[in-house]
């Protein structure tokens, strides 16, 4: 039945990818994929140095004393063949959700990857810089979701980092410079503390300012839409801060994504 169970082995470039991960990894692995973002391959084929020359990363777990450990291996096109140029372990079993950013405006992608332990409550993020051969952990702190933009229009992508306890029903957006390679939390927003999850992040701007709209559940049916926006050098979340209490007006119970429908 395993055998049956396996994925079909890609083809074109990722077939060549596959290969050289092959002859990278000696003992046996297992394709690892995000359940959630933009992007769900095991395989991503991007120009991170921004110099047009596409390299890739590659989701894989491998089992060592009977746990399985994830891992992400980096490769590069050479003469027409991909090579590993090296991997790093991430710590986890499962890929969460994926995104990538220029945080410190070097010119080069950093990955932020979202993971979790099997069986464990708790997420984590941790952020890899792809500077040199091996990706290189230089940030991680636990989580509920995450979405990556500029919001101080700074020129440098930051990190959102949105934090939801149930037990003490707080809800909270923090966000993340990097600042010469150095991570730093520049301001954070309370949100409404209603919110259980959320559904998705819409980036746009309010009175000119870079501004996140968040469509939340509130318990398992009802959907609401939290804002954070960036003015004075700080976040703030206007309509949780005016009325302290759950957004009576966004609420809806259907997933009625939010939106502009009259391009203003």
């Amino acid at each position: 039945s395993d055998s049956l169970l396996q994925c079909p082995r890609p083809g074109g470039e990722l077939n060549k990818i596959q290969e050289a991960l092959n002859e990278s990894v000696s003992s046996n692995y297992t394709l690892k994929y995000a359940k959630s973002g933009e992007y769900r391959s095991a395989f991503v084929i991007k120009d991170f140095a921004l110099d047009g020359v596409p390299q890739a990363l590659v989701f894989y777990s491998v089992k060592k004393k009977k746990e399985d450990v994830l891992n992400m291996a980096l490769a590069r096109e050479v003469n027409k063949d991909w090579v590993i140029l090296g991997s790093t372990a991430i710590g986890g079993t499962d890929i969460e959700k994926l995104d990538f950013g220029d945080l410190d405006g070097d010119g080069i992608l950093e990955v932020i990857v979202a993971w979790s332990i099997y069986g464990a409550p708790e997420t984590r993020l941790s952020v890899f810089r792809l500077s040199g051969d091996i990706p290189v952990s230089v940030f991680e702190d636990s989580y509920t979701d995450f979405c990556v933009y500029d919001m101080d229009s700074n020129g440098c992508d930051d990190i959102l980092l949105c934090s939801i306890n149930s037990t003490s029903r707080s809800a909270v957006c923090n966000m993340l410079s990097f600042s010469e390679g150095t991570p730093s939390r520049v301001s954070s927003a309370e949100m409404d503390k209603s919110m259980t999850s959320i559904r998705r992040f819409h980036k746009t701007e309010l009175d000119g300012n870079p501004a996140l709209y968040i469509d939340a559940y509130s318990g398992s049916d009802t959907l609401f839409t939290e804002i954070i926006s960036y003015h004075d050098g700080k976040l703030s979340a206007p309509l949780y801060e005016q009325s302290k209490q759950s957004h009576i007006l966004t609420k809806r119970y259907k997933d009625i994504p939010c939106g502009s429908i009259d391009k203003d």
